[in-house]
């Protein structure tokens, strides 16, 4: 076969996958309320850096990984959640879903097969649609969105195998609870599997709300690879920076294939993204209290029909009928997560989402006020 009868033919298995036809929310919230995280002015410490670098003609290639300073700054942070993260086994890939490509595709390299749970961020399924075949799935808790540990089990039995975890939840914003966590944690072990977490939403959980780092679980560190982003609310989430961290057999190749895409995440964006992370805990604290009390106030208008979850930038509503196009605010239909009769609200500082619930609800009040 000629190569470009090889490259049509893969063009054709790939044009031929479901996964890969499913929309994706965009990064941050512009003009509706289906986006990821709500968005923010520039901190003035991201913009600052972003600028020094260009002054400093940062504008070439860095490392693969990533600049030091930044994998240093969010090594720390990791460790801070008991993970075992060092700035040498840890990339900052061009946002969230290069992070999910490249943590799943690695995995499946490496012979694992993908088992991702039923509702699941449509960015998981279309990374996991590149490789031959799609992933396979478990169920989850059809309320509270948590594994079901028996079909996780079931999953884990088909030989060596990786699940892939929310928690918090990409629809909902639920964590899975400890107890939960540990009885999954025991099942990988005991079937020699591994875990992607997907811990994007950690950054906008409700104050006090405790989130099990699966990688600092008894026996996980060599077995999880975690994922997400540290700079919501910065004003930096369009940029597309994420960080990816794990064992060294596994980022490694996880660096090359990095490599292969794109060389390196853009320098002032990375410089930007550590500004970001100096803006100050105090600043992201008022962020999540004013968000909180939206959230709050959101939920009650949605009339008993908002889904369990814990954090403050989404609230996931059930949806009689599946009928999430003639909702107001343009949110995040849920079939691309695996829920057609739910819709995704993002929560932003303005409030529009108490609002569009009232409306949604046949509420005659509504606004942030």
């Amino acid at each position: 076969m000629s190569g470009s009868a090889r490259v049509a033919e893969a063009i054709r298995r790939l044009t031929g996958r479901a996964g890969l036809q499913l929309d994706a929310p965009q990064p941050c919230g512009v003009e509706n309320l289906g986006a990821d995280h709500p968005r923010y002015a520039l901190a003035s410490e991201a913009r600052d850096e972003a600028i020094a670098a260009l002054e400093r003609n940062e504008t070439h290639y860095t490392d693969v990984g990533g600049i030091k300073p930044l994998r240093e700054k969010v090594a720390s942070v990791l460790k801070g959640w008991g993970l075992p993260a060092t700035e040498t086994d840890l990339l900052c890939p061009a946002g969230e879903q290069e992070a999910r490509f490249l943590a799943l595709q690695t995995l499946s390299r490496a012979g694992y097969k993908l088992a991702l749970p039923e509702v699941v961020h449509p960015g998981a399924r279309k990374a996991a649609a590149m490789r031959e075949a799609d992933a396979t799935t478990f169920a989850v808790d059809a309320n509270t969105l948590e594994p079901d540990l028996d079909s996780a089990k079931r999953a884990l039995a088909g030989g060596k195998t990786a699940l892939y975890l929310e928690s918090p939840n990409r629809l909902t914003g639920k964590v899975i609870a400890r107890a939960k966590a540990e009885a999954i944690a025991a099942a990988v072990k005991e079937a020699g599997g591994a875990v992607v977490w997907d811990a994007s939403l950690v950054p906008w959980l409700v104050p006090g709300t405790e989130c099990v780092a699966i990688g600092a679980l008894d026996g996980m560190a060599d077995r999880t690879v975690t994922i997400g982003t540290l700079w919501p609310g910065t004003g930096v989430d369009a940029w597309l920076i994420a960080y990816l961290s794990g064992p060294a057999d596994f980022v490694n190749p996880a660096r090359s294939i990095k490599q292969v895409i794109a060389i390196c995440t853009s320098s002032p964006v990375q410089w930007g993204a550590l500004g970001a992370l100096k803006s100050g805990e105090d600043a992201h604290k008022e962020r999540v209290a004013q968000l909180a009390d939206i959230r709050a106030k959101a939920v009650a208008k949605a009339g008993g029909r908002a889904l369990p979850g814990e954090t403050v930038n989404v609230v996931a509503v059930q949806v009689p009928g599946g009928n999430v196009a003639s909702l107001p605010g343009a949110p995040a239909p849920g079939d691309g997560f695996g829920r057609a009769d739910v819709a995704r609200f993002l929560v932003t500082p303005t409030g529009e989402i108490i609002e569009a619930l009232a409306v949604a609800a046949g509420s005659k009040s509504g606004g942030a006020a």
